[in-house]
Order: structure tokens, then C-alpha cells, then sequence
């Protein structure tokens, strides 16, 4: 069999890539969000000055088997020694978390070999791999280790906790599986929040535009962390926050935006958001009023069920780090 490899290195040329991304996506076992055209494409509106494409396209004959969507960035050894390392493109800026090559689900393994001969002959002036979030359940960091290791180069990471909740077809199934005291808990928070108010859950994809939308998440999850004494995700890393409200604007146009939003009355006290893809919700921030004891909670209790009542399979919630 003839195998060809191709090196993306400008966006002219990723652009011209979609529909045959879009395809192997498709033919692929793990497509997630983070590594579709779109979120790719967004995120290099903010691609880092200093960095450069690397993405290696695989074919077989006429067929695409196989993207490496990488790129070559700069590093300091020690803070002084400049060195160039291989990451993979999503990973700064934008709460991507599962990077991975995208593989045509009936040629996984000659397709890591080419990628591995690919990023050898190609990739020479960098020193190592760099991946900060390749999911080990799903075979993304072995995947990646097999391709470095191959190629010659040493993969460093760094183990993070992903939360995926699998969902069931109805609310009932759901609160079964919930234990006595977090059922309690639950009915407690949202008697005590209701109050004289109605407490109803929305998703404000069909209420505001995605600046709107981007506002009220914006707002709610600034109120959490002020509370503290200390500033949110949004603050301290403003380049996420570019991203994500471009992103956000850009997922309405897709029909993903999911951002589920708990009201008192009139007034939201607590916000689930993310996007939704391939019958999963991504949740990517969320924020709640501090004052109201239990909104966090509450807020994602209503958010599960309402991704079971849209039919959604699984709710991820990333590197979940608790309330």
C-alpha cells in the first residue's frame, strides 16, 4: 500500500482542510468537541505569535486516515536555554481537555506508524512532546506516547481527573443512582431557594443572544470567586475569556451552546454552560451567587436532568473540580 504524508504549516492551508476533517471525525472512535474544525479554527484566531502549525495529514492511496492536529512551540530549559517543543493545538487558552490524533477507526495502527516516521523526519529542532491534557481512559495518552516514543521524543504530562457522568433515559433513573443524603441535600437547597420565588431552570440559548448569554455566565461566576476574596477563571486568564466568548458566538451558529441557568423569580442565581457535541454536554465554566446557600447544587442537579430530558448521553464535566 502507498501511504503519503502532508505538513500543514499555515492557516491558508488548514482552512481548505474542513470537509475532509469533518469526514475522518466521523470515521473516527473518539471524537470529542476539542478536536473539531470549528474549535480548532476558533482557537487559532489566538494562536501564539511564536508558535507554528504542525499538522501532519495522513493518506492511504486517495483516502485520509489519519490528522496529528500538533503544532511547535517555544520553551525555556531552566527559564534560560531556548528549546522548541511538540504540543498538540488546542491546549492553551480555550479549557480543552482531551487532546488527541484523529484516526480513521479502520487503520489506527498504520496510522500511528506514519504519523510516528512523519513527526521524526519533520520535526527535528524540537526537543520534546509537551501534553497537558491527554485523558488516559480514553487511549489518548497512550496513543500519544506510543507516537512520541516512536518518533524519537519524550512525551511529559501531567495527570488530571475527568468526571464523566454516563446518563440514563429518565430523571427517576438518574435520582435513583444518587445516594440518600445527596437526594437530601438536593430537596433541601431547593425548598429553602424557592422561598416565595419560583425556581425554574433554563437554558438561555433560546432566551438571549450568546453575548447575553456570555454575560450572565460571565456576572455568576465572577460573583463565586469574589466571594472569596479571590478573581475567576476570566480575570486571571483573559485570553480564555477572548476565546470562549468568541467561541460561545460562534457555537450558536452550530446549535451547541448549553447553558443552563437557574432562576429565583426573575432574577438568575446560577449557571451551568458549556456546548454540546456528539450527544454530550461539555461543561465548560459555570458560576452562582454566593449568597444563596445550595444555588451551585441545585443548579447542577436541574442541569442533568434537563441534559436527560434533551436526550444527551453523557455530561462531562472535564477536570470537575467540585463545588
Amino acid at each position: 500500500m502507498f501511504y503519503s504524508t502532508s505538513i500543514i504549516s499555515s492557516r491558508k492551508e488548514f482552512k481548505l482542510l474542513k470537509p475532509a476533517w469533518d469526514s475522518l471525525i466521523d470515521d473516527s472512535d473518539d471524537k470529542n468537541l476539542f478536536l473539531t474544525f470549528d474549535w480548532i479554527d476558533c482557537w487559532l484566531d489566538f494562536f501564539p505569535q511564536d508558535c507554528t502549525l504542525f499538522i501532519v495529514l495522513i493518506h492511504k492511496e486517495q483516502q485520509l486516515i489519519a490528522i496529528a492536529p500538533l503544532y511547535k512551540a517555544p520553551l525555556k530549559i531552566l527559564n534560560v536555554i531556548p528549546a522548541r517543543v511538540i504540543r498538540v493545538l488546542g491546549d492553551q487558552y480555550s479549557s480543552a481537555e482531551y487532546q488527541d490524533l484523529i484516526l480513521d477507526r479502520e487503520h489506527k495502527e498504520e496510522a500511528l506508524r506514519e504519523i510516528a516516521s512523519a513527526i521524526k523526519n519533520n520535526a527535528k529542532e524540537c526537543l520534546a512532546a509537551w501534553s497537558p491534557f491527554s485523558d488516559e481512559s480514553t487511549g489518548a495518552a497512550a496513543r500519544l506516547e506510543k507516537v512520541m516514543t516512536a518518533a524519537d521524543y519524550h512525551v511529559a504530562s501531567r495527570s488530571i481527573a475527568f468526571y464523566r457522568l454516563p446518563l440514563p433515559n429518565n430523571a427517576k433513573t438518574y435520582e435513583s443512582r444518587l445516594k440518600t443524603k445527596q437526594r437530601n441535600n438536593i430537596r433541601r437547597y431547593r425548598k429553602q431557594l424557592s422561598g416565595q420565588e419560583n425556581l425554574r431552570l433554563k437554558n438561555l440559548r433560546d432566551l438571549m443572544s450568546p453575548e447575553e448569554v456570555f454575560t450572565v455566565l460571565e456576572n455568576l461566576h465572577s460573583q463565586r470567586w469574589l466571594s472569596k476574596g479571590e478573581t475567576g477563571a476570566f480575570e486571571r486568564h483573559p485570553k480564555f475569556r477572548e476565546f470562549l466568548k468568541a467561541y460561545t458566538i460562534r457555537a450558536s451558529k452550530l446549535g451547541q451552546i448549553a447553558a443552563f441557568c437557574l432562576f429565583q423569580g426573575s432574577k438568575p442565581i446560577a449557571i451551568r454552560f458549556g456546548f454540546t457535541y456528539n450527544n454530550t454536554m461539555y461543561e465548560i465554566q459555570s458560576g452562582f451567587d454566593p449568597s444563596l446557600n445550595g444555588a451551585g447544587l441545585a443548579a447542577i442537579d436541574m442541569s442533568i436532568k434537563a441534559a436527560v430530558s434533551d436526550h444527551l448521553e453523557v455530561y462531562d464535566f472535564l477536570a470537575f473540580e467540585g463545588e
